[in-house]
């Protein structure tokens, strides 16, 4: 899809989708920010996710130049982690109400974070009509990226912003996942048919994407369980030698079988794996079993 940069400065792009939504791209390695939005009520603003103090000062001028007269109301959260979270706190001080899932707002509450009055709580799927824009919020429950993960979809543009649940390989992180839980998910996530995936790292993709990520994590999940079973079924006490060498030649593997596969003209939408990233994918997820 082809979008229009209407703004571009300090490795920050914003794309506009529709005359409502509009894709922040942050260069992670360059900021350390995530991705975001702007979506355009009726008479203000809603943003997606709050990387940090500093970043939302920058998206806060950011707003105020590309929409003058819409002020910023309400902040979306797709999940608490720090890069997206960190900058609640600055927008709650402004005013600004927020939504998030149940399990991230009951870790600010334990964590004494500072949180709006307006506040909207989703426990599984919650749709409103914010500023004149009809949303629907996805709380989802299990271990994805996070435990905290919400899927948020503008209803009439057909946009979702995933989060980090969806993404360039490279930005995918797997230390507290269920892969299994995850798969299904993005399986649930293909059936809505998204025009458009706004994730949390990286470009856009189209729905088409999704299934090149859960072949990728079908196969993680399957390395995942070769190195239990070779080791005996659990990791507990693993040495680390023994157990690299175990992930080490998983990787292997799973480069190897992925070669083969296209080699042959397998079309069960696999990618192509690198095995220096699989490999730490493979230890972010075995880590915690050791």
């Amino acid at each position: 899809m082809q979008t229009q940069v209407i703004y571009s400065a300090d490795s920050i792009t914003v794309h506009k989708l529709s005359d409502r939504v509009y894709f922040r791209k942050a260069e992670w390695e360059q900021t350390n920010q995530c991705n975001g939005g702007f979506i355009v009520l009726n008479d203000a603003l809603a943003l997606v996710d709050a990387p940090s103090e500093a970043a939302v000062m920058q998206i806060l001028d950011e707003a105020g130049r590309l929409f003058p007269g819409k002020p910023v109301r309400y902040v979306f959260l797709t999940h608490g982690h720090w890069d997206h979270a960190d900058g609640l706190d600055e927008l709650i001080r402004a005013g600004v109400g927020a939504a998030m899932s149940r399990q991230a707002y009951d870790r600010f509450v334990s964590e004494g974070r500072l949180l709006p009055d307006d506040c909207l709580i989703v426990d599984g799927t919650a749709g409103a009509v914010i500023g004149g824009v009809r949303f629907e919020f996805f709380c989802l429950d299990g271990r994805l990226h996070s435990g905290e993960d919400m899927y948020i979809k503008v209803v009439d543009e057909n946009y979702i912003f995933t989060g980090d649940t969806v993404g360039d390989f490279q930005y995918l992180y797997f230390a507290s996942s269920d892969l299994n839980r995850w798969n299904e998910a993005l399986g649930e996530l293909a059936a809505m048919g998204a025009g458009l995936l706004l994730c949390g790292h990286g470009i856009y993709r189209e729905n088409g994407f999704i299934r090149e990520q859960k072949a990728y994590l079908s196969k993680l999940a399957e390395a995942a369980e070769d190195v239990r079973r070779r080791a005996g079924g659990s990791l507990a006490g693993a040495g680390g030698d023994a157990l690299e060498a175990l992930i080490g030649e998983a990787a292997n593997g799973a480069a190897k079988s992925a070669a083969n596969n296209a080699a042959n003209g397998a079309a069960n939408g696999a990618a192509a794996v690198d095995r220096e990233l699989f490999t730490r994918h493979l230890k972010e997820l075995l880590e915690r079993e050791r």
